[in-house]
Order: structure tokens, then C-alpha cells, then sequence
């Protein structure tokens, strides 16, 4: 049986993790499966996405545009059908567009992306047309991908890419992508410094990004929800961190959450964190097992804490959180953070790294921030890592006050709640957003007429 072996540099990731193994060992099975997922036949040893002679079955299968059909004002590329935070990004893209007026046709483009497929809303999907603005809701590095193997509505349309990147410098990947397209867009003021710089000429605009409404989502029913879910009482402190695997959980970082909670909590037995994640077992690098194994063993030492690997509806998502008394993130960066946002919008108290993405709607005002330092991340702790690239290090013991600190003070707890509610409904709802869109939107139609 063919194995699968990768070396280690055999040093250590975090001064609190063990030393890495010097190799993992996969069956060939799982390695066949883990391969296929990636269009590769390990049989055969060649690529599911090209026939025979070398073409493109993705772009073969793919209806030609119909030049006959009307030409919109914007066409939405990107991974509509996924339950990543990309997908999610893009679906709420397509319902803040048609929020602006303008004429929108949204194309589903999932190539090479490995998240499970569900909707969170229900949103038409078209075939390609003509389009005056294509704005491809895609990873820079995957721009390219979409110009290769998709339909050409690209050319003599004004193209956008927007970007979601976690690192404070585009991955030297992300180059190709400046040079097809005429315009980022980004979600924050974070992801305009990241690309600013780099992108040359090409205008990078911080349109921002929504939440998704949840008139539905009500506290009671929430809390009854979590309780029965994991077998808790209404005596229970629960705090969540939630996140998907796919994301990298050298990111994420939920060992700080498990470091602070322990800290934070050692004396307080009605205590309780959920750590919600989904693809756990999807997720095969070496450094990402040996991680898994210590966040597993810790949780295996301590009762208080229960993981939750399932890809949830949307809904029952939104009721895990807004039945919790406390959401947790102790990120290294974000491009946006979905998380934090959506428990602002459900009147969840919120603690969260001071740093990245989220710094566009979080404050002391709102949320307790959490000290960090600045460190630059290994090549096995995230994609496409570049040298001199930097993301924050939560200060745990700081981390530890925070938690402690919500804890402790009921009524301020409730304040910050109220307070960030109305912040991300003001600011950040579909409304709000749908005005920045239009606004740039429309300035391009103008200068292309």
C-alpha cells in the first residue's frame, strides 16, 4: 500500500505545543480521497479537470454567453452555494446589490474550492451574460482560475475583484490577479493596507460588507437550543468560539481561546466553552494533526468543554451563538470577521484580538479588546506566507482579564451588547452597505458611459 510521507523541520510551532513528529503517514486510500478532493486521480496519476488531450472539461461543459441576452449593469462571480465565509460574503453581495437598484445577475464559480456546498439564503443563480461590471467575489489567487476556465465576459467589461486576505502583504500569488482585473474592492480598511501598496495603479476601495438579517433568531428559543443541544442548565456561563477548519487554526487560534478560558475560569465551575468547528477531519498538514491532538487532549482533560465538528444549517448556526452568553475570538488576523459581526448583531457580548479586519466595527465601545503582540507567521502556519509577513499574537493573560471581566459585570455586559447592536445595525446593515456600493458602482457606470 502507497503511503503518503511528510517531513518535518522538527521545530516547534508554539513554545506550548510539543515538537512536531517527523512525518505523518497516510493509507493510500485516504490519501486517494484527500488527492480526488483536489481533482487528481492517483490511479491514473492524472488531473480530473483536463480530458485526454489536454482541455479544460470545466470550460467545455460551460454554456457559450448569449450576446443576445441584455447586458446588466454588474455580474456576480463567486462560490454562491458554498457554507465558507466566502460564500456567505457573496451570497450577501448579491442581496446588497439588488438593495442598490441597479440591474445584477449572480453566476455561481466554485472551481477548486473544497467547502461543502449549503445555502444560508435563497438566491438566484444565472448562466453568464454580458455584463458592463463583473465583480468576481473570489480569492486573489483564484482570479486567474476564473478568467481560464469560464466563459469570456471579461473582455471590454470593467472587471473587480474582491478580496478577502488575512496577512498584512498580498501573497506573491495574488500579482497575476492585479493584472486582469481594474479595480479591488475589500471590506475594510485593513484589507485596503494590505493591497494599497502592491496593486500599483488599480484602485482599491474599502466598500465594506453586511450581516445577515435574522429577525427569526430570538434569545429564549436560542438558549433552549444550546442547552438541549449540549446538556447544559440555565446556570451555565457558555461562551463559543466558533470557526471552519478549512480557515487554518494557526489563525483562528482556538488553543488561546482554550488557554484563556482555563485561565479565566479555573475557579468557576458553571463555566462552559463550546468550540464549533466543521471539516475538522478534512484537514491533513502536519502541523494542523499535531494541533488538533493537543485542542482534543486538552478538551479530553477538562468537562467543561465540549467540540461541536458539523456544518450546521445557517439558522441553527445563529442560535448557537445567540444562545451564548459570550463569543470569543482570539484571531491572529481577519480579512473581515463574520463571526464577531453576527454576534454584535444578535446582542451577544463579544471579546476579540485588537487587530485586523474586525478593527473596522470593533472598539472598547463595544467589545472587550484583547492586547497582542505582532509576530510573523511560519510558512506551515498559513497559505501562500510570504517573508516579512506579519499577523498578531493575543496576549493570553490579557485575553484571561477580558473573558473574566465580561464575566464578572452583568450590567456592563448587557451595555456593550446594547451598544454594539445598534453599531453594526447603523452601519453595517444591508441598507448601509448598499449605499457604499451604489455609490462607487454608479461612479464607474458614469465614467465608462
Amino acid at each position: 500500500e502507497h503511503k503518503l510521507t511528510v517531513r518535518s523541520d522538527n521545530q516547534e510551532n508554539d513554545n506550548r505545543i510539543r515538537k512536531l513528529p517527523e512525518r505523518i503517514v497516510l493509507p493510500r486510500s485516504r490519501c486517494a480521497a484527500l488527492l480526488r478532493k483536489k481533482f487528481f486521480d492517483l490511479d491514473s496519476y492524472s488531473f480530473l479537470t483536463l480530458d485526454r488531450n489536454g482541455n479544460r472539461i470545466e470550460s467545455a461543459a460551460l454554456p457559450l454567453p448569449d450576446p443576445s441576452r441584455e447586458k446588466v449593469d454588474v455580474q456576480l462571480v463567486g462560490p454562491l452555494a458554498k457554507t465558507s465565509g466566502l460564500g456567505q460574503a457573496t451570497r450577501l453581495s448579491a442581496d446588497i446589490l439588488r438593495e442598490t437598484g441597479l440591474k445584477v445577475r449572480a453566476v455561481d464559480f466554485d472551481l477548486d474550492n473544497p467547502s461543502p456546498e449549503g445555502f444560508s439564503s435563497d438566491t438566484l443563480i444565472e448562466d453568464y451574460g454580458p455584463a458592463k461590471i463583473n465583480l468576481l467575489h473570489l480569492n486573489a489567487d483564484t482570479i486567474p482560475l476564473a478568467f481560464a476556465y469560464q466563459p469570456d465576459v471579461f473582455s471590454g467589461a470593467y472587471n473587480i475583484g474582491y478580496f478577502f486576505w488575512e496577512l498584512n502583504k498580498p501573497a506573491y500569488c495574488h500579482y497575476l490577479s492585479f493584472k486582469l482585473l481594474d479595480e479591488i474592492w475589500v471590506s475594510t480598511d485593513y484589507g485596503v493596507q494590505i493591497y494599497k501598496k502592491d496593486a500599483g495603479k488599480l484602485p482599491v476601495t474599502n466598500v465594506g460588507m453586511c450581516y445577515e438579517e435574522t429577525p427569526n433568531i430570538k434569545r429564549e428559543a436560542s438558549r433552549e437550543f444550546v442547552e438541549r443541544r449540549f446538556r447544559f442548565n440555565a446556570s451555565h456561563f457558555v461562551c463559543l468560539v466558533a470557526f471552519d477548519s478549512f480557515s487554518f487554526i494557526q489563525r483562528k487560534n482556538p488553543l488561546g481561546v482554550l488557554f484563556a478560558f482555563q485561565k479565566a475560569f479555573k475557579d468557576v465551575p458553571e463555566a462552559r466553552l463550546v468550540v464549533k468547528t466543521q471539516n475538522r477531519h478534512d484537514v491533513f498538514d502536519r502541523v494542523q494533526i499535531e494541533m488538533w491532538d493537543h485542542i482534543e487532549a486538552i478538551i479530553a482533560s477538562d468537562p467543561r468543554i465540549v467540540l461541536l465538528n458539523e456544518t450546521l444549517s445557517y439558522n441553527d448556526l445563529l442560535k448557537l451563538k445567540a444562545g451564548s452568553d459570550l463569543y470569543i475570538s482570539l484571531h491572529k488576523s481577519e480579512g473581515w470577521g463574520f463571526g464577531m459581526v453576527e454576534a454584535m448583531n444578535l446582542s451577544v457580548p463579544v471579546v476579540a484580538t485588537a487587530y485586523s479586519g474586525n478593527m473596522d466595527f470593533c472598539s472598547d465601545e463595544f467589545v472587550w479588546m484583547v492586547d497582542y503582540e505582532i509576530e510573523e507567521p511560519k510558512q506551515e502556519d498559513y497559505i501562500f506566507v510570504r517573508p516579512g509577513a506579519e499577523w498578531a499574537l493575543p496576549n493570553i493573560e490579557d485575553a484571561a482579564r477580558q473573558l473574566r471581566a465580561a464575566f464578572d459585570d452583568p450590567v456592563a455586559r448587557q451595555k456593550k451588547a446594547n451598544a454594539a447592536f445598534s453599531h453594526v445595525q447603523k452601519n453595517f446593515s444591508r441598507k448601509a452597505i448598499a449605499k457604499r456600493y451604489g455609490r462607487r458602482l454608479r461612479k464607474i457606470l458614469k465614467d465608462l458611459n
